[in-house]
């Protein structure tokens, strides 16, 4: 089991006339790529929004850097994300070998993984909360380890660099009354997309996990999403030594998608990140459908409490505004099931941690997440609520 422990968080809010900027820089250990230093910079409000994160792990030298804008350009807004990873993690392909040669069998085996990855999505209004639109997608990545697969059949221990990029596009229709808040306290959403994906390069002798072969080069792309938020105030929560009412949220999120072919590594859905399976080890499961239930609860025991900003605004207020921040409590459980798996059955997780809700835009947010399939403890930080 991995463990994980926080070492330090603070949040800065700096308001300026063109609208909120924030910076927030954070440091945690995870166990997995030890101490992992965080910093997120940007502006936001409900109509425009930017984001620059970066995680960086020095012991194992893991890099994830991140880019999240939302402006109206064009139609009803223009997003785009961007992503780009370079670590050290587990092989899917690879999770025991054996080597003839050597007559003995591998378990554990790493890679280094270098992704890249960038999404462009352009809605135009189709009703009064409701947007139609374009996707477009394009990844890439490159994997290095230090086994292959030999010709005559079985593993061999000889240096393979393999690499796969990946072109998507089509159309989506969605529903959204929440007000572009990240923390609403009701409100619903709905989105479908429907499109396909096209495997531009493929030197990879596997698709997904425990696959030996490819399955062709363009396939159908289907993704369904719901969200549901609605306060409990009607049935208060009560935390001693807080708050007799605590008012909650609860956000209710179904989701399901398939893909006509069994796409390797970036190309197939995959389970660990932030909003997609929490608590699965990175990389471990990965597939051509799947089907996910998750929800959120967020109480608020203590609103407007004061933060380190305080002081600062004590000293320069003309300079500093007063930031203060709403506590939030924040259990979650993720149950759903990946196709096409090393572990083709139902799993679940849970989890919860802490956030501090300084708008509706800024929620910085420290997770722990629990897999019993896996006996895993994974740490999330992110700046925004997964969903």
């Amino acid at each position: 089991m991995r463990k994980s422990i926080i070492l330090a968080a603070v949040a800065v809010l700096w308001i300026v006339p063109s609208g909120a900027w924030f910076l927030v820089p954070m440091a945690y250990y995870d166990g997995q790529d030890s101490l992992t230093i965080y910093g997120a910079l940007g502006f936001g409000d409900t109509t425009k929004y930017c984001a620059a994160e970066l995680r960086y792990a020095p012991p194992s030298e893991a890099l994830r850097a991140e880019l999240t804008l939302r402006l109206p350009l064009m139609g009803e807004g223009t997003l785009i994300n961007a992503r780009y990873t370079k670590a050290t993690t587990p092989d899917p392909r690879k999770p025991s070998i054996y080597l003839a040669d050597e007559d003995t069998t591998l378990e554990n085996l790493t890679e280094k993984v270098e992704e890249k990855f960038v999404k462009l999505s352009q809605s135009y209004k189709a009703g009064i909360s409701s947007d139609w639109g374009i996707y477009f997608k394009l990844a890439d990545g490159r994997y290095i380890s230090d086994y292959k697969l030999s010709q005559y059949g079985g593993w061999e221990q000889s240096p393979e660099t393999t690499r796969a990029t990946y072109i998507s596009g089509g159309l989506w229709y969605g529903h959204d009354d929440r007000g572009g808040s990240f923390d609403p306290e009701k409100g619903y959403y709905f989105n479908i997309s429907v499109g396909g994906t096209y495997l531009v390069q493929d030197t990879l002798d596997a698709d997904y996990v425990d696959a030996t072969t490819r399955s062709g080069k363009l396939g159908l792309d289907l993704f369904v999403e719901q969200r549901v938020y609605t306060s409990t105030n009607n049935l208060p929560i009560e935390i001693p030594l807080l708050t007799a009412h605590a008012p909650t949220v609860m956000a209710v999120r179904t989701a399901v998608g398939y893909q006509g072919v069994k796409f390797a590594q970036g190309g197939a859905f995959r389970a660990g990140d932030l909003d997609f399976f929490r608590g699965v080890p990175p990389r471990k499961l990965s597939g051509y459908a799947f089907y996910l239930l998750a929800i959120d609860f967020r109480i608020c025991p203590v609103k407007r409490m004061y933060t380190p900003v305080t002081v600062l605004h004590k000293i320069a207020p003309s300079l500093v505004p007063d930031a203060r921040a709403d506590i939030q409590i924040t259990p979650f459980v993720d149950i759903g099931r990946i196709y096409g798996s090393a572990v083709d059955k139902q799993i679940y997780s849970y989890g919860g941690g802490l956030a501090l809700k300084f708008s509706e835009v800024l929620i910085p947010r420290f997770d722990v997440a629990y897999c019993p399939q896996f006996g895993h403890l994974t740490t999330y930080f992110s700046i925004r609520h997964p969903f």
